[in-house]
């Protein structure tokens, strides 16, 4: 994004430049501190016949 900002510029504005590095910044410290988790949800209205079994 840096590198490619000169021809972003017209798209996007300076809040969004902001926000990013702001969201990057937030990134870079979790994974340095080791705190990184991710969780996913699968829902489904009517259950999984025999239960949900996650593809590996």
């Amino acid at each position: 994004v840096e590198a490619a900002w000169p021809r972003l510029d017209a798209h996007y504005d300076e809040h969004f430049r902001r926000m990013w590095r702001f969201y990057l910044a937030g990134s870079m410290a979790t994974f340095r501190c080791r705190h990184a988790q991710l969780w996913q949800l699968v829902l489904s209205p009517e259950g999984v016949p025999g239960g949900y079994v996650a593809p590996r």
